[in-house]
């Protein structure tokens, strides 16, 4: 049987036959399979020894460093990772990740952000990568480095993002969450998902008739 799977570099779906297998298998006895497909990972051994980029060594103990790698897996993963239900959110973006893989991001955020990335950790910050304008996606014009709890605030995290309800008669209502806006609807407060599916227009559930829905966006 056919088992497709996602490519963590590319982001293709692509069936097993195009992984290498780990050498690991799983408590049923099945091969567990790379991440990344045979076409990616023959094109990252093509390249040219000379033509190799190695960074020293002590880099890879640099806590920013570190930080830059985790930021862009985590960016990365919001796109690809087939486990994450949340990638819906940027599939209509024109491009959501501009960056050949994870790895150009982190270094892209290594050469440029650096001294914003080190002053938050030096306050005990956390440095979060934010996308200037959410309805693009992440690309080198649009992405910027701010701390986490201002990222969130501004409406990363969907739960706490603003909501505008346009009403059939043209006027509009702001919700400070989507748990608000179902509220007003008489659902309970742990169904805010259908608020986000309305927003988002996805179908998983049925709109109020006659209502639009869309996210406010905080900006700086």
């Amino acid at each position: 049987m056919s088992v497709d799977k996602f490519c963590t570099q590319c982001g293709e779906l692509k069936i097993l036959s195009d992984f290498y297998k780990s050498g690991k298998i799983t408590k049923d006895g099945n091969p567990v399979y790379r991440g990344k497909c045979k076409t990616c990972e023959n094109a990252k051994t093509k390249v040219k020894e000379e033509d190799r980029i190695v960074p020293p060594k002590e880099i890879y103990q640099d806590i920013v460093y570190k930080k830059c790698k985790r930021m862009a897996y985590d960016a990365h993963s919001r796109i690809f990772s087939p486990s994450r239900d949340y990638k819906l959110c940027y599939k209509n973006l024109e491009e959501p990740f501009g960056f050949e893989s994870s790895t150009e991001l982190k270094w892209f955020l290594f050469n440029n952000f650096y001294n914003d990335i080190k002053n938050l950790l030096d306050k005990n910050l956390v440095p979060s990568i934010d996308r200037k304008d959410p309805s693009k996606g992440y690309t080198k014009e649009n992405v910027r480095v701010i701390n986490f709890d201002l990222n969130t605030a501004l409406g990363v995290d969907t739960v706490r993002r603003k909501v505008e309800m346009i009403l059939p008669n043209g006027e509009f209502i702001i919700f400070p969450s989507v748990t608000e806006c179902v509220v007003f609807f008489k659902y309970n407060r742990n169904e805010s998902n259908r608020a986000s599916s309305w927003v988002k227009n996805d179908g998983k559930y049925l709109k109020p008739k006659g209502y639009e829905f869309r996210y406010v966006y905080n900006k700086i």
